[in-house]
């Protein structure tokens, strides 16, 4: 079969299509290589498009795909993915669509209620492959592990998980020769996206990284240096590991950095690390600075104690100081994320983290508190009938509860006074060129958000 898997189509409110417009989407990637044995495969990103355009209507056309695949690993993803599915099937009638991700995953019945044909609901590299057997062949789709679906006798069915996913070692290299661009992320050089482990290991009560990726799994540094000397060879130079939480492991992650710096490799790259890795194994994070880490993506999320408690983090602000201060003595970028108004969170708490916040991190992110969809926050939320019961997100930023509103104009108005701190601004004219590239990302992500919302509407 002809197989088309996209990224979400574009939307100004997903905030890393315009934060990394040219991001290499690892995902597709890694699925295409697992199914491309038996099927022809395209893939389509849609992360450096803008306003309504996206390539699916003309990739469709051109390859006549019998099945097209979705993306959609966030509430604002999976909320473009559901909004163009009329459209779509009414277009091209013929075409089975189906959806995977942590959203996709969580409300699947909505999924198959908009006409989808089936929705994955795990990683996609090991059920993928069956699905799209079942469907070339005629076959039950029951009889296709950890998928939902619906049947015509017996409405929306689910099927149980695969007793083991396969390990990373066996899974095939990424065929990152689908992909359309390997352009740099924010450098002069080819970029490619990497990934040393999978899951976490933590219960952050607002993530569903835990609970939809399965156990922590991570490479052996053997294969792992493998695919890194095979994208050396094609002459790629930035990377980004989009492991969850990069290293874990101190003795493997200093292994890691050694090989890297005896090969010779001179990449560039960036990781998502937690604050107390940093905290704990800070001669790692020299290690690794020696070997290209040029920035970090830190989820913080608060400097008060009592949120941090609460989210299930198992750090505290004293480590998210300590983290921020090793980062920036070993030449490391910071880039921050935060949380305002967690439950029992308030405005005192919010102004402390955005005052810490900002001073701690070169590159500061925060938003309004949203648990993910499959998150055990989520969960709770759906149980005592607050307003995200639904997992719709945006019921919380524009529903009836005034206190909600309350909360998302305080968390507007604190990101407004963020983009006017000095410390922000400076980084416009940073030497560092990761600095200064997501910085300015950062306010033209804030003029094509406001063009978009004024611009006039289609008739």
């Amino acid at each position: 079969m002809r197989v088309l898997l996209s990224t979400s189509p574009f939307s100004p409110q997903i905030s890393y299509y315009l934060k990394f417009p040219r991001f290499p989407v690892l995902n597709l990637a890694l699925l295409a290589a697992a199914i491309q044995k038996e099927h022809e495969v395209r893939l389509v990103s849609n992360l450096d498009c803008r306003a309504r355009a996206h390539r699916l209507d003309q990739a469709i056309a051109d390859f006549s795909p019998h099945v097209v695949g979705f993306s959609a690993p966030s509430w604002m993803g999976g909320k473009a993915v559901l909004a163009s599915m009329p459209g779509l099937s009414t277009r091209y009638p013929h075409v089975k669509f189906i959806a995977g991700g942590p959203y996709a995953a969580h409300d699947f019945k909505t999924f198959l209620e908009a006409g989808f044909y089936a929705v994955v609901l795990g990683p996609g590299d090991h059920i993928l492959p069956e699905l799209l057997k079942a469907m070339e062949g005629g076959g039950s789709l029951g009889q296709v592990s950890g998928i939902a679906y619906k049947n015509e006798k017996e409405g929306v069915m689910t099927t149980a998980f695969p007793d083991r996913a396969p390990e990373l070692d066996r899974l095939p290299l990424a065929a990152r020769e689908l992909l359309q661009n390997n352009h740099a992320i924010y450098g002069p050089r080819p970029a490619a996206a990497v990934e040393a482990s999978r899951g976490c290991p933590y219960r952050c009560r607002f993530c569903t990284v835990s609970s939809f990726w399965g156990p922590y799994q991570e490479k052996s540094n053997s294969r792992l240096m493998e695919e890194l000397e095979d994208l050396r060879a094609k002459g790629i130079g930035e990377l980004l590991f989009v492991d969850h939480s990069f290293g874990l492991s101190p003795e493997k992650t200093e292994s890691l950095a050694r090989d890297l710096i005896r090969g010779g490799f001179r990449f560039d790259f960036g990781v998502f690390m937690r604050a107390d890795t940093i905290a704990r194994n800070p001669d790692n994070v020299r290690l690794l600075s020696r070997a290209g880490l040029r920035y970090a993506i830190v989820g913080f999320e608060s400097y008060v104690s009592r949120e941090l408690q609460w989210m299930r983090k198992k750090t505290t602000p004293g480590i998210n100081q300590k983290a921020a201060s090793i980062l920036k003595k070993n030449n490391v970028i910071v880039f921050g994320t935060h949380m305002y108004f967690p439950p029992g969170g308030n405005a005192a708490g919010a102004l402390h983290t955005f005052f810490k916040g900002i001073q701690r991190s070169q590159i500061y992110k925060a938003g309004a508190f949203a648990p993910l969809p499959g998150s055990p926050a989520a969960g709770e939320m759906e149980g005592d009938g607050s307003q995200q019961r639904k997992m719709d997100y945006l019921r919380v930023h524009t529903g009836s509860s005034r206190s909600l509103l309350i909360r998302q104009a305080a968390a507007l108005g604190l990101f407004a006074g963020s983009l006017f701190a000095p410390c922000q601004i400076a980084g416009l004219f940073s030497s560092n060129v990761f600095q200064r590239t997501m910085t300015r990302r950062e306010y033209s992500t804030v003029i094509s958000r406001l063009g978009w919302a004024f611009r006039s509407k289609p008739k």
